[in-house]
């Protein structure tokens, strides 16, 4: 799969369509598979090859959301926002709140993105001053807004499947992003697992005591600690966790 040319040749005859690759099912999305996955000549050129291939930018793979509101609302993929944007993909298509990929953008206050998608997205009735600047002003002010609480479980609930379905493909690095975004002690605990499979010992202890600190004696809490010790090679410190418990 790192061979440019045989790739394309199998895109050509319609054969990749039909592999996993990355850990995604590639008819769902394959363009996208390989903007956050790919590397180097692959991650530039494959893409384009699948669009010709038949790729729907405007459908998610493994994720329930389109691919342009993946990437600007979780950030660090402008250059695939880009991508998008040129390929046709539709900015008029909210995620599951409503939002449209320009308002996400703004909210994380990425000017670049915002405005790439202004000349591509409908003005939106509710914000007054449809212009760059007046669409980052009316997301800071809305952001600033406290959610009632059914909202803000609704929005954890949604945010942990979103995650927990990562963690089931095994793409671990983008589930602990994903559990960065509304952490609570089960978040904690999970996101810890996520680093502890990414060998990442000092952040899954982190984790690990952020989830014991809102619940101290919860045997998850308490093994996610022991594990973490464990990777350090702090022995006793993973026995003293393990007896919390």
């Amino acid at each position: 799969y790192r061979s440019l040319k045989c790739m394309k040749l199998l895109i050509k005859a319609s054969i990749l369509f039909s592999i996993s690759v990355h850990r995604y099912v590639l008819p769902s999305q394959p363009c996208f598979c390989f903007s956050l996955h790919g590397e180097g000549a692959v991650t530039r050129s494959i893409p384009q090859s699948f669009l010709q291939g038949g790729a729907d930018v405007n459908r998610g793979s493994s994720l329930p959301m389109t691919p342009l509101v993946f990437t600007t609302g979780w950030g660090g993929y402008t250059n695939f926002v880009k991508f998008l944007s040129k390929a046709g993909a539709d900015p008029n298509i909210p995620d599951a709140y409503g939002n449209l990929p320009i308002e996400l953008a703004a909210k994380r206050d990425c000017m670049e993105e915002v405005e790439m998608l202004f000349p591509l997205t409908s003005p939106i009735p509710t914000i007054p001053n449809w212009s760059i600047d007046g669409i980052i002003s009316h997301a800071k002010f809305e952001s600033a807004k406290p959610l009632d609480r059914r909202q803000l479980e609704q929005t954890k609930a949604t945010l942990k499947a979103h995650a927990d379905h990562l963690f089931s493909l095994k793409d671990y690095k983008v589930a602990s992003k994903a559990y960065d975004v509304a952490p609570s002690a089960t978040l904690y605990a999970n996101r810890s697992l996520c680093k502890l499979l990414l060998d990442d010992g000092e952040g899954a202890l982190s984790d690990a005591l952020r989830c014991r600190m809102l619940r101290p004696n919860w045997v998850k809490a308490c093994y996610r600690q022991a594990a973490a010790h464990k990777l350090l090679k702090e022995y006793k410190q993973a026995c003293d966790a393990l007896l919390d418990a």
